[in-house]
């Protein structure tokens, strides 16, 4: 059997910070979630192939920017976490990619993602 939805990595320097993510991405979409560590995120890259990543903003500034160009050229849309306003301005070949403040809400990380993959907005539970 295929699997249907999207494939999105999250890669963060904290394992938890990216479970988090990967449980919000999971009750929100119908995707595939793999969870990467700094050390280990380019292997994944060349292991398969991710509708999206989550990166934090840090990872991706210390580590090749080569690595998010071509993801991004193979179709994988970019969202980038962030403690901070302004770190998205070490990465200005990405300016104008979605960034979600840490710790994220649920609701801001969905809209990212949401809006970087034009999926159709999940329905709102009652």
């Amino acid at each position: 059997m295929i699997p249907k939805g999207p494939h999105i990595l999250a890669v963060d320097r904290e394992y938890l910070v990216a479970m988090e993510a990967e449980r919000v991405l999971l009750d929100a979409f119908a995707c595939r979630v793999r969870i990467a560590m700094p050390h280990d995120y380019s292997l994944a890259l060349s292991q398969d192939r991710f509708d999206l990543l989550l990166i934090d903003a840090n990872v991706a500034e210390d580590n090749d920017p080569q690595l998010l160009i071509d993801a991004k050229a193979r179709g994988a849309g970019l969202v980038f976490t962030t403690l901070a306003n302004d770190a998205m301005d070490a990465l200005p070949q990405f300016k104008g990619s979605a960034t979600v403040a840490k710790p994220f809400r649920d609701e801001d990380l969905i809209r990212a993602v949401t809006d970087t993959l034009s999926f159709p907005k999940p329905e709102a539970e009652y």
